[in-house]
């Protein structure tokens, strides 16, 4: 008989309707709750054999036997046939992937299969009985076309691009710049019909393949396959893949910042009351329904203590629904409702939705302080610390921050805006479980402090965000895997994916982020050998301004950067017949996102140019990262070094832009040309222009700590009047003050040359070390500088690593005047009372922890240490009388926690930097040949 799966068997994922099992393996299933009778929903499962194999690009060798229920993919090469026998009772089919053409397949020899002009990808499906198929040579003559023949282009084989055994497709070199492209959601303009062609072809035709598809599984979601006629099918996909296409995914749901996720369930009333709403208490967390009476469950009570029971529960209440969110198994404690006060949410003929995680996402992202935390204190009060300095406390009690929302809110606007905390709603996106409307007590739980310092961290409650992550990953690819489609890695989309939180997912791999906090030049290229995850972006035209040129100056830009990686996607290929094919429009308004199809033409003109000669490696994501381990480093750390742009002239020129532009004319490249009158790059990468006053060229570079560059770039002055003349500078784009770098404010110039005379030549010839990034031992910072005026209020007690704490210590012992204490007055009183005290008497360490630094008190343990509750910490309290603390540091006292090692967020676990040639001068000048390259050994 016939059965759908329920849970895998074999190589058969559940939902497939099989008919190859013995009767009594069947009925062991079906009462085991293995399997059903029910087909409903199910689909058709063929187990997948190896094709034949090609001895060469032209030849395919060997035969190959199918049973029932099993299918095969196989090229056959032009100029050969196949031949096709079936056994008795045989039912099955031969078609051509992503063509219309197919060949019944039932008892004795069907007529041969071809030949064709070109390689065919064909597959074979059977059914019921056996199928057997070999190939033979064919006369040239008898070639036949084949409508919209697909997988190998005019200039090329599908093994054409595989050079060596166990490389992936598309990889040609080592020493070549990668291309890793993509398209987002699962829409049918990818394969065509009969009446459209499809983009898959476009692609390969020009040699931009292979390359990723990403979707979703959300049933009736945007980018789900089958969601409606404009979507692939399952089918389709399959076929996708079987061909080459890497199927990856965002996640069970189009979730646009997956550090913002949460998850959860709706409620809604039905029945007659007029009114309906429910809440959630704690102590015990306990939900109630409220209609015309009220019904309260303890969701600690074992009765309750799931989602799934809670569910049981609720639907036995007369009116009442709950439905639960996709990713979520039953199994989920209840008690992880967040709590929402009464009254509540309302209920009525609506879907109410209660988050069962959520609370909010906290970064500093200002530049006044060098230490950033937050923490939960006790369960009652959030805290913000700047410098070891308590720079705001909230207090859950008040009515002003009583609810999320209230504390995103507030916490926002503090130090103008520095601080950025944002829900955790999904991005505000439905299904918005969390809302800001739950309350943080019991929600937000206590612990140490978290360093927040240009990242993210999570504040939350409720399923833990490292968990939600998994479920809707392990969603996605159940969903898919049901529907005959394998991954196991994902792309993230919005940048949210964050690496704590990946830290704990071990089975999943994030290949990609369509944002990044730091990559902001485009195309953002990265050195290969060192990319974590990819840095992704769009170049849809309807979201940017992007042009054909621009777009298409990616690829020679790419090509002379050996060693870097660029990776891309797009949405949809808006048709507009440049291309003379005819392609399938998504919808009217062509989705998020497309890309005309003359810039896309002109990009896939300028793949074909550097593919057709090998000298371009074009991979899926996950292939790059199966080679990334082979790849060397860059012979030139700066991306586009000859500066190959979109055109520069007419609309595209380079002289006088208004603003800056990021990448877009010149990729990889920030440029600040305001002050030109001419402005020439020739096919060299010679630079030569006419400047007026002030202009810029800024390229971001990833720089690998405890290594040393040779930082240089060649000018050459023709005309001068006045100015500064050309420098370049690199400066830290982030991590400074854990590098113990000057700051970002200023970084490192190399070789101002002032241009003084025409004819004159300067080589920058800079060495650069980059420090090794180190624990920074714990900090309080004086919230201001200048004197004090300590006449009145002096004293303070310090407590260090956990050592003890001192007697008041009197701040303006020694000064010249207890009226205008300097900081080095200060930190003269504190050492020598540190000194003084029995507890540090023996620990000559800990005499000189303060200092004085423009103009400012320090205050810096002698020790590194990851113990965040009592070594490497210092306490500042209040003094028992006259208390100088709010005085010198803006607050009752200050406490700090040892900070994390350096790991921002996209660093691809390089340094960044932001190097800069900066252009002051009137006059004219040539520049060439920047170049930032490693020193073997450290010396050169």
């Amino acid at each position: 008989m016939t059965v759908k799966l329920l849970k895998p068997y074999g190589a058969r994922p559940a939902n497939a309707i099989t008919s190859t099992l013995d009767a009594s393996t069947e009925a062991a299933m079906i009462a085991s709750g293995q399997a059903t009778l029910d087909l409903t929903g199910g689909i058709k499962y063929f187990l997948s054999r190896p094709g034949l194999a090609l001895q060469a690009k032209q030849v395919a060798v060997g035969s190959i036997a199918l049973r029932m229920e099993e299918q095969a993919v196989l090229i056959l090469p032009e100029g050969q046939v196949l031949k096709v026998t079936g056994d008795t009772g045989t039912v099955g089919e031969i078609s051509r992937v992503f063509g219309s053409d197919k060949w019944a397949v039932g008892v004795g020899v069907l007529a041969p299969i071809g030949p064709f002009t070109g390689s065919h990808k064909l597959l074979i499906t059977c059914t019921t009985g056996a199928i057997s198929a070999s190939v033979a040579e064919a006369s040239v003559t008898s070639l036949q076309p084949a409508k919209n023949a697909d997988l190998t282009p005019a200039f090329s084989s599908p093994g054409s691009k595989n050079i060596s055994l166990g490389n992936p497709l598309g990889f040609v070199g080592a020493d070549r710049p990668t291309l890793v492209f993509g398209r987002d959601h699962p829409i049918k303009q990818i394969v065509g019909d009969n009446s459209h062609d499809g983009t898959h072809q476009w692609f390969k035709d020009y040699g931009l393949w292979p390359y990723y598809l990403t979707v979703c599984t959300e049933v009736g979601g945007a980018s789900t396959p089958e969601t409606d006629s404009t979507k692939l099918s399952w089918s389709d996909v399959r076929a996708l893949q079987a061909d080459g296409v890497e199927i990856t995914s965002h996640a069970n749901r189009h979730l646009t910042n997956l550090a913002r996720l949460c998850t959860g369930f709706g409620l809604q009333y039905t029945g007659a009351n007029a009114t309906a709403t429910a809440y959630v208490t704690d102590n015990p967390r306990t939900l109630v329904l409220s209609d015309a009476a009220a019904v309260s469950f303890d969701l600690t009570n074992t009765s309750y203590d799931t989602i799934a029971k809670l569910q049981a529960a609720v639907l036995a209440v007369s009116g009442w629904r709950m439905s639960v969110a996709d990713e979520l198994t039953g199994a989920e404690r209840s008690a992880d409702l967040l709590v929402v006060a009464a009254p509540g949410k309302n209920c009525k003929a609506q879907y109410a939705l209660f988050a069962l995680s959520g609370g909010l996402l906290v970064r500093y992202k200002g530049t006044a302080y060098r230490t950033a935390f937050t923490r939960c204190l006790s369960g009652q009060y959030l805290q913000f610390f700047g410098d070891g300095v308590l720079v705001a406390e909230f207090d859950f009690s008040s009515g002003s921050y009583n609810t999320l929302a209230k504390l995103a809110t507030a916490a926002s606007a503090l130090d103008s805006g520095d601080w950025e905390v944002n829900l955790l709603n999904n991005a505000a996106a439905q299904p918005m479980y969390c809302d800001g409307t739950e309350s943080p007590t019991g929600v937000i739980t206590g612990g140490n402090a978290q360093d927040c310092f240009q990242k993210f961290v999570w504040v939350a409650g409720g399923i833990p965000i490292a968990q939600v992550w998994r479920k809707v990953l392990k969603r996605a690819r159940d969903v898919a895997k049901a529907n005959g489609v394998n991954f196991q890695n994902f792309s993230d989309v919005g940048g949210g994916a964050y690496t704590p939180a990946m830290w704990q997912i071990s089975e999943f791999s994030n290949l990609s982020r369509a944002t990044n906090l730091l990559t902001t030049i485009r195309p953002a290229a990265v050195p290969a050998y060192s990319a974590a995850t990819l840095p992704n972006f769009t170049y849809d035209t309807s979201t940017t301004t992007v042009t054909a040129a621009q777009f298409a100056a990616i690829v020679p830009a790419l090509a002379d950067s050996p060693g870097h990686v660029v990776c891309s996607f797009l949405h949809d290929v808006l048709k507009d017949n440049s291309s003379g094919r005819n392609f399938l429009d998504w919808q009217a308004s062509d989705g998020p996102g497309y890309m005309m199809e003359a810039n896309m033409l002109g990009f896939l003109q300028n793949v074909k140019a550097v593919t057709d000669t090998n000298n371009l490696n074009v991979l899926t994501q996950q292939g790059f990262f199966s080679v990334k381990g082979r790849l060397p480093k860059p012979p030139n750390f700066l991306f586009n070094p000859r500066w190959k742009n979109s055109g520069n002239a007419g609309a595209e020129s380079l002289v006088g832009l208004v603003g800056t532009d990021s990448g877009w004319r010149v990729p990889g490249w920030r440029i600040a040309t305001t002050n030109t009158t001419a402005l020439a790059i020739d096919n060299d990468g010679v630079m030569t222009f006419t400047s007026i006053g002030a202009n810029y060229l800024q390229a971001q570079v990833w720089l690998e700590p405890g290594k040393t560059y040779h930082i240089g770039m060649l000018a050459e002055a023709m005309a001068y009047t006045s100015g500064q003349g050309i420098s370049i500078q690199l400066v830290p784009l982030a991590g400074w003050e854990y590098l113990n770098e000057i700051p970002s404010t200023q970084g490192i110039v190399f070789d101002e040359y002032a241009a003084s005379a025409a004819g004159v030549h300067k080589y920058f010839n800079g060495v650069l070390t980059v420090p090794v990034p180190t624990r920074k031992r714990a900090y309080i910072r004086a919230r201001s500088g200048g004197t004090f005026n300590l006449s009145a209020n002096k004293n303070i007690r310090i407590n260090i690593d956990n050592i003890g704490q001192t007697a008041d210590i009197d701040c303006s012992a020694g000064a010249a005047s207890s009226a205008a204490v300097y900081a080095y007055e200060m930190a003269a009183a504190i050492n020598a009372a540190i000194k003084a005290t029995a507890a540090y008497a023996t620990h000559s360490e800990y005499h000189n922890i303060a200092r004085a630094e423009n103009g400012r008190l320090i205050l810096e343990s002698p020790y590194n240490s990851a113990n965040t509750t009592t070594a490497a910490r210092i306490v500042v309290s209040a003094g028992t009388t006259a208390s100088a603390a709010p005085a010198i540091f803006g607050t009752s006292g200050g406490t700090t926690q040892p900070i994390g090692y350096f790991s921002p967020q996209g660093s691809q676990g390089l340094v960044p930097y932001n190097f800069t040639i900066n252009i002051n001068l009137v006059g004219s000048a040539r520049i060439q040949a920047p170049v930032i390259k490693e020193v073997e050994g450290g010396t050169y």
